[in-house]
């Protein structure tokens, strides 16, 4: 190795021990290329160039050799060189293997190496210029990097994904020839819902009485239904306790459209465009549209903090 066997060399050793044996330096055997940058052997040259690439980079004459980089580089274990053998080339004037290494293309930029540093040295800057070094001299396109495959079942899951949505897309949105699953489901939800006791025996068709009404809006299974679908789909224009707000007040006596159970029903099953209100048909079963009608029987009167004022036609109890 260039240095060893040198007077400079010996000198070198010599005073390391003397300073170990006085306590002022560390009690450890140092390696060849630690060494080797105590010598400044043949590289002043390659260690200008890269200075003069660095951002501050007169610091790195200020190494210590304490490794503290290498220790702390996250990435340390897939170099080639640490980075404190890296610096170690450096001032070896080795510049092919400086430049042929993946060290400077493993380094994250996470700068904890520049925190530990004892020097501040700035290494995340060094590494960016060996970077462009490299690049500038045509030698990054020599960097192999793994790549692993992708494990065959989530290729043919892939690939499956695929193939339904040719077939799904076509056949559901351009042709319209089935059913969304919401739609296909609401028959299903529609007959399960009018086994309710109270919904069972006022639903005829699409229309009550406002007697068969009154009985609905006593029945608590109904009353907690609609209230559970008042909340989820009405609360947002009508309030939670329906007094207002984009839409109008339902506690009061004064009605937009109607007040019967007939009317409320054309209009949530309907909506109102030009009102902002959208038709609830596609969304809601009539069964549930029955259950948030009876719920609404239940908020006459209860005067809410904040209701809106009155809006339309006032109609009788």
């Amino acid at each position: 190795m260039v240095g060893v066997g040198s007077d400079t060399s010996k000198r070198s050793y010599v005073s390391h021990r003397h300073a170990t044996a006085l306590g002022f330096a560390p009690r450890r055997r140092w390696s060849g290329l630690s060494r080797l940058m105590i010598t400044g052997a043949d590289g002043s040259m390659f260690l200008e160039e890269v200075i003069a690439s660095t951002i501050c980079g007169e610091s790195l004459k200020q190494c210590l050799k304490c490794e503290t980089c290498s220790e702390s580089c996250p990435s340390g274990t897939d170099m080639d060189h640490t980075p404190q053998r890296l610096f170690a080339l450096i001032t070896a004037g080795k510049r092919d293997e400086v430049l042929h290494s993946n060290t400077p293309w493993y380094c994250v930029s996470c700068s904890r190496c520049v925190v530990h540093c004892p020097q501040e040295i700035p290494i995340r800057d060094l590494m960016y210029a060996l970077k462009g070094m490299s690049v500038r001299e045509g030698l990054f396109d020599e960097i192999q990097q793994d790549s692993n495959p992708l494990p065959g079942w989530w290729l043919w899951f892939i690939w499956g994904m695929i193939i339904f949505s040719l077939i799904y897309v076509p056949y559901h949105h351009m042709f319209e020839n089935g059913p969304f699953s919401g739609e296909a489901y609401l028959p299903l939800n529609e007959d399960v819902e009018l086994r309710s006791p109270g919904i069972s025996s006022a639903v005829a068709g699409s229309s009550k009485s406002a007697e068969k009404m009154t009985a609905v809006s006593k029945d608590p299974v109904d009353t907690i239904q609609g209230r559970k679908v008042y909340r989820a789909n009405c609360a947002p224009c009508h309030g939670a306790s329906g007094e207002g707000g984009i839409g109008p007040n339902l506690t009061d006596n004064y009605w937009l459209h109607g007040n019967t159970p007939d009317d409320m029903f054309r209009l949530i099953n309907e909506g109102v465009l030009e009102k902002g209100m959208v038709s609830w048909k596609t969304l809601l079963s009539s069964a549930k549209i029955w259950n948030v009608i009876a719920f609404i029987q239940t908020l006459r009167d209860t005067k809410p903090f904040r209701a809106k004022p009155p809006q339309g036609i006032e109609y009788s109890k």
